[in-house]
C-alpha cells in the first residue's frame, strides 16, 4: 500500500491539508484563537514528521504544534508523551530566553540544570541519532535533552526510535533555532534529508 504524504501548513486562521500523492481539493479547518498562536521566539518554522503515517507538517509556533497533535493524533500511543515533551520544551525556552548562554559560566550552570532536571524524566523518548541514513555511524542517544558534542554537530542524517514518542531536533545549541519534531514508534527510523523537508546535517541539539 502506498503511504500518503501530507504537507500541512498551519496559520492563525486555518489548517490546510493537502495530499502530495494526488490532486484532491484542499480541506480547511478552523484553527485556534490568534492569542494562543504566538510565533516561537526565534520566528522559525517548526516541522513535524509523523513517521508512523509519514505525515509531514509545518507550523508557525509551538502552540500550533500542540493543537495539531491534540486534534489529529490524540488516540495514538505516543500522543501524551509527545505533547508533554513539547510543553517542556516551551517551558525551557521561556526559562532560558534571558540567559546569556555565550557566557561559559552561565552555560555551565545551565548544563547542570538540564542534566539534573531531565536525567530521570519519565517522558524521555529513547532513540539514536546516526551519522548516515543507512543507520551507521553512531552519534548519540536522545534520552536526555542536550547539545551534541562539537565533533558531532551538523552530522546527523537519521534518527531511529526505540520507545514510542518524539525527539525535537534543533539547528542551534540549547534547543534554539529551526526545529523538527520527529514522532516515531519502536524500530521505525527516519532519514532527515528528503524531498519534503531537509534537516540533514543540521542538528546541533536535541530535546
Amino acid at each position: 500500500m502506498k503511504i500518503k504524504k501530507l504537507i500541512v501548513t498551519l496559520s492563525v486562521a486555518t489548517i490546510l491539508l493537502s495530499s502530495c500523492s494526488n490532486d484532491e481539493s484542499i480541506d480547511t479547518l478552523p484553527l485556534i484563537n490568534s492569542e494562543l498562536s504566538s510565533p516561537n521566539q526565534e520566528n522559525e518554522k517548526i516541522t513535524i514528521h509523523i513517521v508512523e503515517t509519514d505525515d509531514i507538517v509545518e507550523v508557525n509556533s509551538i502552540e500550533e504544534a500542540v493543537y495539531f497533535i491534540e486534534n489529529k493524533y490524540s488516540d495514538k500511543v505516543w500522543a501524551n508523551s509527545t505533547l508533554e515533551k513539547i510543553q517542556l520544551l516551551k517551558n525551557e525556552l521561556d526559562y532560558s530566553k534571558n540567559l546569556n548562554l555565550e557566557d561559559p559560566t552561565i552555560e555551565e550552570e545551565y548544563a547542570k540544570h538540564i542534566k539534573s532536571k531531565y536525567s530521570k524524566s519519565k517522558i524521555s523518548t529513547s532513540g539514536i541519532l546516526w551519522d548516515n541514513s543507512s543507520l551507521t555511524g553512531f552519534l548519540s542517544v536522545t534520552t536526555v535533552p542536550f547539545n551534541l558534542k562539537s565533533s558531532k554537530v551538523n552530522r546527523a542524517s537519521a534518527w531511529q526510535c526505540i520507545t514510542p514518542g518524539a525527539v525535537i531536533l534543533c539547528d542551534k545549541k540549547w534547543f534554539r533555532g529551526k526545529k523538527v519534531i520527529v514522532v516515531g514508534l519502536p524500530i521505525l527510523s527516519v532519514q532527515l534529508g528528503g524531498a519534503y523537508y531537509n534537516f540533514d546535517n543540521q542538528t546541533d541539539s536535541f530535546f
